[in-house]
């Protein structure tokens, strides 16, 4: 479960510690930064995978369909709008 850390602007700021892969969904809300701060994650879109680890990042554009997939325990920053629900919309692919 994500938690908050500071919300700046529109902006909320959260951790979470992953340790499992996350179902297919998407945000219509706004775009989604990963930032790892420990471990190593996978980010699967329809365009392919991302490998992230320590000290990584990227951002997954706003409509676009993804999941995420822990290997081990992460711990990970997200920043996304502060109207966006953290779980998307689930998606089938």
């Amino acid at each position: 479960m994500p938690v908050e850390v500071a919300r700046i602007a529109g902006v909320v700021l959260k951790v979470v510690k992953m340790d499992r892969e996350y179902k297919w969904h998407v945000h219509p809300e706004g775009d989604e930064l990963f930032y790892v701060l420990e471990g190593e994650i996978e980010i699967k879109t329809q365009n392919g995978v991302l490998n992230l680890r320590k000290g990584e990042g990227t951002i997954v554009p706003k409509d676009t369909p993804h999941k995420t997939k822990s290997k081990g325990q992460s711990l990970v920053l997200l920043i996304e709008p502060s109207s966006m629900n953290s779980f998307g919309i689930p998606v089938e692919l």
